[in-house]
């Protein structure tokens, strides 16, 4: 056997076990609370919506996925443009240029997002108040591709392994933010929490002026982590109140904000792996290359991302039944929050796929069936 037979051995052999580790960590995680087997159920959503709020719903979502395309579409094209004609500049000046670039490819979809929220009767912002939140996000785009671009060519000058690097720092970014972001926020403590968050800090935003859609998300890891209401959702009636905030104690219970950090680790390094394969950016002018490989990997990877997303809401959706008993009052929390964020309870496979991070409507009334083992309570007007 000739030494270079030998090394590919070797190299095949050391594959074979990455990928075996990889997909042992992935199986860890995929791991929830809800039984493999649940009793076979079927919703009509049509006993739960009126006709009108099911073509309401449909007309809502089919504008905002079109923009949603019309982003990914404007954003993958600028990167081709750029990867074209690269920018003649230090690495930093040219990953400021990519987010600059990415931001302003972006701009045509929010402004479509939110004229049509705003029609809907959702975004009750103004057109100015809109504008002068929107437009400093143009400040971390540029900033954060100025540090991307900067330390990638920096590695990728340095290793020809640059990219497990760049896994590390890009995670730990990942998990800095997920610690620090919820320090940034406005919300105020909640004075009255709902029943089963004892030991667990509880806020509230004040959106109501902004917004009508209704919200509540669990937020922040180790010393950092709340959760946090929007004032629009403790409008709902007091039982749907202790669903929602059993789910989010779940979601911090389960700690799915550190698996999900685990799976970028998981994500990022096969991905930039592959980055490296397409243009290792060890110089400025590869830059646009690689972003726009990094793009196409992540547009890839987004049905399994959201597939992993949906899998912890379920689990959230069913410790909550479990601990709060009352399938009703879930029932009616998921048929409210799709009334009020005008959301398709039974959406297409494709949109499905491509869009939903939470399981659809009729799949979480479906969990209340299975959990329940009898017919729901409801229909079309039902509260």
């Amino acid at each position: 056997m000739s030494d270079t037979t030998a090394t590919r051995i070797g190299r095949a052999g050391t594959l074979l076990v990455l990928a075996g580790l990889w997909l042992a960590a992935a199986a860890l995680l995929w791991r929830t609370r809800v039984p493999a087997q649940l009793p076979r159920s079927h919703v009509s959503v049509g006993d739960f919506f009126t006709p009108a709020e099911l073509r309401r719903a449909a007309g809502h979502v089919r504008v905002l996925r079109l923009a949603a395309l019309g982003a990914f579409a404007l954003q993958l094209g600028t990167l081709a443009l750029l990867a074209l004609r690269p920018p003649r500049l230090r690495p930093s000046l040219t990953g400021g240029v990519l987010g600059l670039a990415l931001w302003l490819a972006a701009v045509p979809s929010a402004v479509v997002t939110q004229w049509w929220q705003r029609r809907y009767g959702i975004s009750l912002q103004s057109w100015g108040a809109w504008t002068l939140a929107f437009v400093p996000s143009v400040l971390a785009w540029v900033a954060g591709g100025a540090i991307a671009g900067a330390v990638a060519v920096a590695l990728a000058r340095r290793t020809p392994r640059w990219w497990l690097g760049a896994t590390v720092l890009a995670t730990a970014a990942v998990g800095l933010y997920a610690l620090v972001n919820p320090l940034l926020g406005g919300g105020e403590p909640l004075r009255r929490p709902p029943p089963g968050l004892a030991g667990v800090r509880v806020e509230v935003d004040r959106v109501h002026d902004e917004t009508r859609a209704a919200n509540a998300e669990a937020v922040g890891i180790g010393p950092t982590q709340r959760i946090v209401f929007w004032d629009t959702i403790l409008r709902f009636p007091r039982g749907e109140v202790v669903v929602i905030a059993a789910h989010e104690r779940a979601h911090l219970d389960r700690r799915h904000t550190a698996k999900g950090l685990a799976w970028t680790l998981l994500f990022l390094v096969p991905g930039l792996w592959i980055v490296g394969r397409a243009a290792r950016p060890d110089r400025a002018e590869l830059l646009p290359r690689a972003a726009l490989a990094a793009a196409l990997i992540a547009l890839a990877a987004l049905p399994f991302a959201n597939a992993i997303s949906r899998r912890y809401e379920r689990e959230a959706d069913w410790i909550a039944l479990e601990r709060t008993r009352d399938p009703d009052a879930a029932a009616n929390l998921f048929r409210d929050l799709a009334i009020s964020n005008v959301l398709q309870p039974d959406p297409p496979r494709w949109a499905y796929l491509l869009f939903a991070d939470h399981p659809s409507t009729k799949q979480r009334l479906e969990l209340v069936m299975s959990r329940r083992g009898t017919a729901l309570p409801g229909g079309p007007g039902s509260p």
